[in-house]
């Protein structure tokens, strides 16, 4: 009978044993799992804070792209004034197109500097596409 209640008590330990181990586990599971949520917080955080980065940069550089669009345009407006520019012909026409473009050109691509300064790839259709309400009174 001694040896019977002994085995008993023995199955019972045993099962006691493998109860805390697998508590152990569970709790490990837990700890993981909650560093995980906090990693993924934090990297959250980190998204949103270079998201807002990235459109405080981008609405400053729509700001100086408009400022060199109205630069260039008051340059324009000098030039027809004084008469360096004949609107009427084609060579006027095409010369006033070409200083346009190359302006553009430049301040497109000084954007698409700044902005891989910020780690960002962008091309240069994205930007046309981004800042189209700017560009749309020069159509």
């Amino acid at each position: 009978m001694q040896e019977k209640y002994a085995a008993s008590v023995l199955r019972t330990e045993a099962v006691k044993t493998e109860l805390k181990g697998g508590r152990a586990e569970r709790d490990s599971a837990q700890l993981e799992r909650e560093a995980l949520k906090t990693k993924m917080e934090s990297l959250r955080a980190s998204r949103d804070e270079a998201l807002q980065s990235n459109d405080r940069l981008l609405c400053q550089l729509s700001h100086r792209l408009a400022q060199i669009m109205e630069t260039n345009m008051e340059g324009v407006e000098t030039a027809k004034g004084v008469g360096e520019l004949v609107l009427d012909s084609e060579a006027g026409c095409e010369l006033l197109l070409q200083h346009f473009s190359h302006g553009l050109e430049r301040t497109i691509h000084a954007m698409q500097a700044k902005l891989e300064e910020a780690n960002h790839e962008v091309h240069p259709t994205h930007l046309i596409f981004n800042l189209s309400p700017l560009l749309s009174p020069l159509y």
